[in-house]
């Protein structure tokens, strides 16, 4: 199932970097499930990069899967506040992710295109 069918109208009229954009509260809250997120340090530096995996209503947390910055494999659980998710940037996908890391920190379009070839081999998903 895509994340175009399980988001919600505002999550989905926001696709791509969505920074910002508060979860939904109530019935809703588990659209944002299956996103990919980066974090953010007080000077808007990268701190973490992963995937939201569950939401917990009794804590009215989230639970993250944060993602190797060499080959993103999963690396760590975390347990995130419902209430801090809205200033993380939310990706529908691992592709849209990458792509916002190489535009916030200057890589250019055809270097992060030869790294996504790259990492294409190195997963066993395409031929160099």
């Amino acid at each position: 199932m895509t994340n175009l069918r399980t988001a919600c109208i505002e999550c989905n009229l926001g696709k791509g970097s969505m920074r910002g954009v508060t979860p939904p509260k109530a019935e809703g809250v588990t659209a944002i499930v299956g996103l990919c997120f980066h974090s953010f340090t007080e000077d808007g530096q990268i701190e973490w990069q992963g995937r939201i995996s569950a939401y917990d209503k009794a804590s009215d947390s989230y639970v993250c899967d944060l993602l190797s910055w060499v080959d993103g494999a999963a690396s760590n659980v975390v347990i995130v506040p419902a209430a801090t998710i809205g200033s993380f940037a939310l990706y529908r996908s691992d592709y849209d992710m990458r792509r916002a890391y190489a535009d916030h920190t200057g890589i250019s379009a055809s270097d992060f295109e030869d790294m996504e070839t790259w990492l294409s081999v190195l997963s066993g998903r395409g031929a160099a």
